[in-house]
């Protein structure tokens, strides 16, 4: 049986891009406060992301093909 993270987890409710915007936004001076509002998230949960506690692993890459 194989681990499952990220976005293939049952209990996810974010995905790689959703995470990879937050962090971009926070980045560029955005409040936790205002990020939570954007993706309507709880705080924690967006703080969680930004902190590097939840959503660690680096996301799997998608070939050229795949991304259209």
């Amino acid at each position: 049986m194989a681990i499952r993270f990220g976005e293939t987890h049952g209990r996810a409710v974010l995905t790689w891009d959703e995470v990879e915007l937050m962090r971009q936004c926070h980045d560029a001076g955005m409040p936790v406060l205002r990020i939570a509002k954007k993706f309507e998230r709880p705080r924690r949960t967006v703080r969680n992301v930004l902190d590097y506690n939840t959503w660690t692993e680096a996301p799997p890459r998608r070939s050229a093909a795949a991304r259209g």
